[in-house]
């Protein structure tokens, strides 16, 4: 696979959804999933299909918490652009704390 990469375990999950919407069946060398070879490319494209994947995730009829999220979006887009930021730093610190908080 061309855009294959080295080191990145992150984005594994977003590979595979991307891999599972574009596959058909087929020959390897016939398939093409849309991804740039390695590359700062790349990298925009995994951000822009975690966004997409995730609001997919987070707006899905299935998910109880729908009303919740919707709700926050709203106050989130009523921000002005510094608030925006600050929360957005802010959440940064938070996540990162968390997932120090599971280890390694």
């Amino acid at each position: 696979m061309t855009w294959k990469t080295r080191g990145n375990g992150n984005d594994c999950g977003i590979f595979l959804m991307r891999h599972i919407e574009t596959y058909k069946g087929g020959l390897l060398a016939q398939w093409t999933c849309g991804f740039k070879m390695e590359s700062a490319e790349q990298v925009c494209q995994l951000r822009k299909l975690r966004r997409r994947y995730c609001l997919k995730i987070l707006l899905s009829e299935v998910n109880i918490m729908k009303h919740e999220v919707e709700q926050l979006i709203d106050e989130y887009q009523n921000l002005c652009a510094n608030d925006r930021r600050v929360l957005y730093h802010e959440d940064i610190i938070n996540i990162g704390a968390w997932l120090a908080a599971f280890g390694p």
